[in-house]
């Protein structure tokens, strides 16, 4: 009677979670069919792959940039109650973004390419569907490598501003990606 007790109390706390995650996901997905951050590839030129980060949440994203953005054309509402200002949309961006190597690819001697240190204190947020241009150059995302960008949601700053003890998200693209037969992302030139 107490296995049949505790499998169904069980059952009913993993039947629970489920429905509540899908009501979550729902109200804070604004394309269902899209992920809720991600990156996606815009065009190339000889040195440099641009992309998007896309914020597809109701919520403002926290990115790290060499600039301040502060202030901007575009000021938001805060869910703490604190006034800020998006990132422009219209503008390239030097976003804080990391590389790796791509452990799907099989790719064995693939040497990680050396990039400048980032110093803190740049940056700021990605407003509510909307997103950021940046570029990388394309050693940086040449097949087998990765880069990823660290984010944070509005939600887990306290009143202050402050972001301690917070998970670490991040958003990644695959260099593999580009002109993958998988993926159709095709390589474009960018327009001038």
């Amino acid at each position: 009677m107490k296995r049949v007790l505790l499998t169904l109390m069980l059952c009913f706390v993993v039947t629970a979670f489920s429905q509540n995650k899908a009501v979550f996901e729902s109200t804070a997905r604004i394309k269902p069919d899209k992920p809720t951050v991600y990156l996606s590839y815009v065009c190339q030129n000889e040195k440099k792959i641009y992309l998007r980060m896309n914020n597809n949440t109701v919520w403002h994203i926290g990115v790290g940039a060499e600039k301040l953005y502060f202030p901007t054309k575009k000021p938001i509402q805060l869910g703490n109650g604190n006034k800020g200002y998006a990132i422009p949309n219209d503008e390239e961006v030097l976003v804080h973004y990391y590389i790796e190597k791509d452990e799907l690819e099989n790719i064995k001697k693939i040497k990680i390419p050396s990039k400048e240190l980032y110093y803190q204190g740049g940056g700021g947020r990605i407003a509510s569907q909307d997103s950021i241009l940046f570029a990388v150059p394309i050693e940086h995302l040449r097949k087998g490598l990765k880069i990823y960008v660290e984010f944070s949601y509005e939600w887990e700053m306290t009143q202050s501003g402050d972001m301690r003890n917070e998970p670490e998200h991040r958003v990644y693209f695959r260099g593999g990606d580009i002109g993958s037969a998988n993926t159709e992302i095709k390589p474009t030139a960018c327009q001038k």
